[in-house]
């Protein structure tokens, strides 16, 4: 997280989302690319399927963009820009913070408060 409460991708960022969905299904963060881009990024693991964890969909929104329900890492870049709605940059990176958070979701993680 950076001075201004904005989360970027980083492993602790990775932990944080994943640890947050093991505690409470969803998720909310004002992410940024370190570009200039800014997004609200929701995460949650919807209620249709029955709980949380590895083996169920994570729905991820980017408000006023697009949300898609992920049922696996993607691996293209342009999946995430197709679904989500944003441009290839920021998908990249984007792309990069669903599989980062997806690949650690099941482990156990202790969060540290980071000093800013």
């Amino acid at each position: 997280m950076n001075q201004f409460g904005e989360v970027y991708n980083s492993p602790e960022t990775f932990d944080a989302l994943a640890e947050g969905l093991r505690t409470s299904k969803a998720v909310c963060v004002h992410w940024t690319d370190g570009a200039g881009t800014l997004y609200n990024v929701l995460f949650a693991y919807p209620e249709w399927a029955g709980g949380a964890g590895d083996s169920y969909p994570l729905c991820v929104a980017v408000l006023g963009r697009g949300s898609y329900t992920f049922d696996f890492a993607p691996a293209e870049a342009g999946y995430v820009a197709q679904k989500l709605g944003v441009p290839g940059a920021e998908a990249e990176q984007l792309r990069e913070l669903i599989a980062e958070t997806l690949a650690r979701r099941t482990r156990t993680t202790a969060i540290k408060p980071r000093s800013v």
